[in-house]
Order: C-alpha cells, then structure tokens, then sequence
C-alpha cells in the first residue's frame, strides 16, 4: 500500500497523530487529565517537542508504526499519571528507553536522558495573553 513512500516520509505523519493523540486531546471523565496546570503543559509539549524533533530511524514501517503506537500509549499513560507518583517517574524512564532505541546515532543531542534535561527545551508557549518560557 505505501511501498513507494520514503520512511521520513511515513515517519512524518505518525509524529503528527502522536501529537493529536498525546498532546491536542484531553479525557475528560480522568481526574488528572482533564485539567492541566500550565507548568504540566510546559512539560509534555518540552517533552512531545523532543520526540518530534528526534531523527527517528526503523527498519520498516511495520516496526514504525509498532513503536508510535508502544510511544502513544506510554505518553497517554503519562496523561494520566499524578506528577509526584512513582508512576509518572516510571513512565518518563520508559519514555526515554522507547525514545534511545530508535534515534539515530548523534542526531538527538546526546545521551542524557529526559529526567536530565529541561523539560521546556528553551521554547515558548504562548497560551492566551500569557507567556510561558
């Protein structure tokens, strides 16, 4: 069906659903996601933006879609997980495994793992009239 589509090509509208997926939509009937504080926004769009920007690599797209689907729920779970919980702390380490064993070698920036680096990425966010960096 998409033989003749490039895996950056196929790459780029997974990462587009896994946005839409993770970050665009909110449940409603969760007690956590349904309201989000500004600072847990900063960090899942810090967070979701690192994995966009990741020069991800696959051996197909079988294994592609297989991976964003493993990264959707893992961030959907995150949705979901109490910041302070051990929990939350469990799936951002499981996050960054998904995210390290598909990068391809010196593109990401390093070996540092989520729980190392600033969750904001130095992006600004505007929401509403209000800035946030």
């Amino acid at each position: 069906m998409m033989q003749g589509v490039t895996q950056d090509d196929f790459i780029t509208p997974q990462k587009s659903m896994l946005v839409a997926w993770v970050y665009l939509q909110q449940d409603a009937f969760d007690a956590v996601d349904v309201s989000t504080s500004i600072e847990r926004q900063k960090q899942s769009f810090g967070l979701i933006t690192r994995i966009i920007q990741a020069e991800l690599s696959f051996p197909g797209k079988t294994e592609a879609r297989r991976w964003f689907s493993r990264m959707t729920d893992a961030l959907k779970s995150l949705n979901y997980a109490e910041v302070d919980s051990n929990s939350h702390g469990e799936i951002v380490q499981q996050i960054d495994s998904l995210l390290q064993e598909t990068v391809r070698t010196g593109k990401e920036g390093g070996s540092a793992s989520m729980a190392q680096r600033p969750w904001n990425n130095g992006f600004v966010i505007f929401c509403g009239s209000q800035k946030l960096e």
